[in-house]
């Protein structure tokens, strides 16, 4: 799933059905797993916000969210593809202490690009700086899990 959804692509799951038309106990049983999983990981959000507004700074874009400090296991990042994909590299920073301190370096966004922390982090900002992009940059929503 990360790879697939979390890295640009669509997540196929290629469960045949049976002779009889249902689907297979143990791939319900394990659909239910990967559910339940992915309502842990992202069902409820510590900060989201839908086409978010930047600011150009030194060379990069620059987005802002504010929230109460909480633990970020999880960032997803989406482009308003309609418009094309745009995002070369960024860099994810949080602010300690009045100073922002970088933890994920990416490449590209595009339609979904999600970034799963093995050692999350604690803040209540958190910032994503485009360092390239091929046009202005036009990001439909950022998430924080």
């Amino acid at each position: 799933y990360y790879k697939s959804v979390g890295g640009n692509a669509t997540f196929l799951l290629n469960i045949p059905p049976t002779p009889l038309g249902l689907f297979h106990q143990n791939d319900v049983q394990r659909l239910k797993e990967i559910g339940d999983y992915l309502n842990k990981a992202f069902g409820k959000s510590i900060a989201k916000v839908d086409f978010p507004s930047y600011e150009h700074q030194e060379n990069a874009f620059l987005y802002h969210l504010s929230f109460d400090e909480a633990e970020i296991r999880h960032v997803v990042l989406q482009e308003d593809i309609s418009k094309s994909q745009r995002v070369e590299s960024f860099t994810l920073e949080i602010n300690q202490n009045g100073k922002w301190e970088s933890f994920y370096n990416g490449k590209v966004i595009g339609y979904k690009k999600i970034i799963r922390l093995e050692n999350p982090v604690k803040s209540g900002q958190i910032r994503i700086k485009i360092l390239d992009c091929r046009l202005e940059p036009v990001l439909k929503s950022i998430a924080v899990y």
